[in-house]
C-alpha cells in the first residue's frame, strides 16, 4: 500500500464537503457505541507518530463516509444524544438530564413579568 493511497480525516472531510469536526464526531460516536449501530462505517488504519496514534482511512472507503452522510436522517436520533453531551456543552448536559426525569427543555421558562405601569 502505497502512502498516497491513506486519507487523513482532514483529506476526507474535504472530499465530503463537510468541516474536520463533523468527521471526528461521527468517528467517535462510532467508536464510542462499539460499532453496534447498523451502520457501515469504514475502519481506520491506525499509524504510531511519536506519541500519536493517527487514523488514516483508504480512498475506497470514502464510498462508505458518503454512505453514512447521505443516511443523516436515518441517524439523527442515533446520535442526538452523543451531540447534546459533546456539541453542546452545559446547556446539553442539562437537556439530557431534563430528559431522564420527563421534562421538555433544558432551561426554565422564565415567568411573565408583570405588567410595571399597573
Amino acid at each position: 500500500m502505497k502512502a498516497n493511497d491513506k486519507l487523513s480525516i482532514a483529506q476526507v472531510a474535504r472530499l465530503l464537503e463537510v468541516t474536520e469536526q463533523t468527521v471526528k464526531n461521527w468517528i467517535l460516536w462510532f467508536e464510542k457505541t462499539g460499532g453496534v449501530t447498523g451502520k457501515e462505517f469504514p475502519k481506520p488504519i491506525l499509524v504510531q507518530a511519536g506519541s500519536r496514534c493517527r487514523r488514516y482511512y483508504l480512498k475506497q472507503d470514502i464510498k462508505l463516509f458518503k454512505k453514512f452522510k447521505l443516511q443523516r436522517s436515518k441517524r439523527w436520533g442515533l446520535m442526538a444524544d452523543f451531540n447534546a453531551q459533546r456539541c453542546w456543552g452545559a446547556y446539553g448536559k442539562d437537556l439530557l438530564e431534563r430528559k431522564k426525569r420527563g421534562l421538555k427543555y433544558a432551561r426554565k421558562h422564565k415567568a411573565a413579568k408583570q405588567d410595571r405601569n399597573a
